[in-house]
């Protein structure tokens, strides 16, 4: 079955902290058939709240299409476009 890679990147704040908010990438992946931009985003946020963070922001989004990444825009990304 083919794998699916989304490279989300944006902004996270530890839970009750103040101050600028650091930045991140994260790649999520999936051995499935299907996965949407936003199930990744879902996937992402759900464990980063768990590691005790908040404050989540993505900022881009890519997805894996054979060797390359290719871009897209947060609303294709959502669902909205």
């Amino acid at each position: 079955m083919k794998t699916i890679e989304y490279k989300l990147k944006g902004t996270r704040r530890q839970a009750g902290a103040i101050g600028k908010p650091e930045k991140f990438t994260v790649t999520v992946s999936r051995q499935t058939g299907t996965m949407s931009a936003k199930d990744a985003m879902d996937t992402a946020r759900k464990s980063m709240y768990e590691d005790g963070f908040d404050n989540i922001l993505f900022t881009s989004c890519a997805i894996k299409a054979g060797r390359t990444w290719k871009s897209m825009s947060m609303m294709q990304a959502l669902g909205l476009e």
